[in-house]
């Protein structure tokens, strides 16, 4: 599920390249979010936050949701409601707050939801993030990407649990890894893969000392304290 956080984050990673364009022209910003959805395999929506409501789906949701873009846009803010179960609306509120935040204009939020798809109530896994912004620098359009986890979930309520947990990690200390370099992901692989500094330095034809300094970055902007908690960032991110 992981796959589905990088994705987003690769996606959105275009939009902030052309922040500025995409502020000034906010038929240009959805028609280029619309491309990007219609091209990915996941479950995409486009969020407009000024309006609060979804005003996209790729071909995929639609099938997965039985809904089409006219009846969404019919719908409007009300959508919410057949969507989500009852007992998730409070994540509403959650969201609004959450991207209504300018200190969380870079983070992705992940959640589990429970939804009234064409085939029935179903376990939704969605990471939605801010894609472009309004001409005075909030939240214009958010991106989601959902993986559909019913499957996985069906009659295993520990490996629910295991699974809110695992999310909330992410979600909570994406943060500190997003600080990494690509230089610095492909160390901790290598790391946690056993490697040791001289190892790694012959791989990748630098100095044990720059290795060392390198780890020694990697510990602090991950804020761990072992191993341990190396490794524990290196499977949470699907770096093994």
């Amino acid at each position: 599920m992981n796959e589905t956080y990088n994705e987003l984050n690769s996606l959105v990673q275009v939009f902030e390249e052309s922040r500025t364009s995409f502020m000034d022209d906010y038929d240009l910003a959805l028609a280029e979010l619309q491309n990007k959805a219609d091209a990915s395999p996941k479950i995409c929506q486009i969020v407009d936050f000024e309006k609060h409501c979804q005003i996209y789906f790729n071909p995929v949701a639609v099938s997965y949701f039985g809904v089409s873009n006219e009846e969404l846009l019919k719908l409007g803010f009300q959508y919410v409601f057949k969507y989500l179960h009852p007992e998730n609306f409070d994540i509403i509120r959650t969201h609004l707050a959450y991207f209504a935040n300018p200190d969380n204009y870079g983070r992705v939020l992940s959640h589990v939801y429970y939804v009234n798809t064409k085939t029935g109530w179903r376990w939704l896994y969605n990471c939605t993030k801010v894609a472009t912004y309004t001409n005075e620098g909030k939240a214009k359009y958010l991106f989601v990407n959902g993986t559909d986890i019913s499957d996985f979930l069906e009659g295993k309520k520990d490996k629910f649990r295991k699974l809110r947990k695992n999310l909330a990690f992410v979600e909570e200390n994406a943060q500190h890894f997003e600080k990494l370099t690509p230089r610095e992901k492909e160390i901790l692989h290598l790391i946690v893969s056993e490697r040791n500094s001289q190892e790694i330095a012959e791989m990748l034809k630098v100095s044990p000392v720059t290795v060392d300094t390198h780890r020694n970055n990697i510990i602090k902007k991950l804020q761990v304290k072992s191993s341990v908690g190396l490794v524990k960032y290196a499977i949470m991110f699907d770096l093994i």
